[in-house]
């Protein structure tokens, strides 16, 4: 893709939802962290947008510029990251694995009883001290790219649970996320299916489950592509 298209799908992506982290970007349009950063530092020379701390905005948002600590982040909304993660908790079998990134709510979801026998796979040294602690097994990796986080994580579970059926992403923080959407996932998922949630406007959107027919594609991704990858493959799928 050339840096104007980029530039531009940038643009229209900030216009629809006024705020990007570079995670997003990276996602919507295939690239690495280093082309989104550089893109950024472009777009916010020409004045088109504010660079902060993980993403960028449009100039007339508003945007806190100074994220709180992981310790902050763990006394905010206690409540319902705790609904999250007991809704969360109560679909998860002993075939799913669930991919953990860093976050405040995360870590309410690795804190959860029904996490005994499963596997959580981060970067975070806080997630991984909280499943050792919780006596269940974690997997840390310091790999750079999300391909290397889905293929250490699924073949690790693969290895000790051979008839795995499915897995679900679920990337960091989603304070929006509740149990309805999560039932939502659960309802008709298969080996053959791809699921996730929409928005009232019917853009889809995150956490996405895979059916185990979708594996090999994942142990298989594009150096430095996520999940997105195999969903652009696959665009039919609900």
């Amino acid at each position: 893709m050339l840096a104007e298209e980029r530039l531009a799908r940038i643009m229209k992506l900030l216009s629809q939802q006024r705020t990007a982290t570079v995670q997003e970007l990276c996602e919507a349009l295939d690239a690495s962290e280093s082309t989104i950063r550089r893109d950024l530092n472009e777009l916010d020379r020409m004045g088109k947008v504010n660079k902060v701390h993980g993403g960028a905005t449009l100039p007339d948002s508003q945007f806190l510029a100074d994220e709180p600590t992981m310790a902050t982040k763990e006394t905010l909304a206690v409540v319902q990251k705790k609904c999250i993660a007991k809704a969360a908790a109560a679909l998860i079998t002993a075939e799913d694995f669930v991919f953990l990134d860093a976050g405040s709510t995360t870590l309410a979801l690795a804190a959860a009883p029904v996490f005994a026998g499963r596997i959580a796979v981060t970067r975070s040294a806080e997630v991984e001290a909280l499943c050792r602690a919780g006596g269940f097994p974690v997997l840390r990796h310091a790999e750079p790219r999300r391909s290397d986080t889905v293929r250490l994580g699924l073949t690790a579970l693969l290895a000790q649970q051979p008839d795995l059926q499915g897995c679900v992403f679920l990337p960091g923080d989603q304070p929006c996320l509740t149990h309805q959407t999560l039932e939502a996932l659960a309802i008709g998922a298969a080996p053959d299916t791809i699921r996730r949630p929409a928005a009232p406007d019917g853009t889809p959107g995150s956490p996405v489950l895979f059916g185990r027919d979708y594996f090999a594609a994942l142990l298989h991704l594009p150096e430095g592509s996520g999940g997105s990858a195999v969903l652009r493959a696959h665009p039919q799928r609900p």
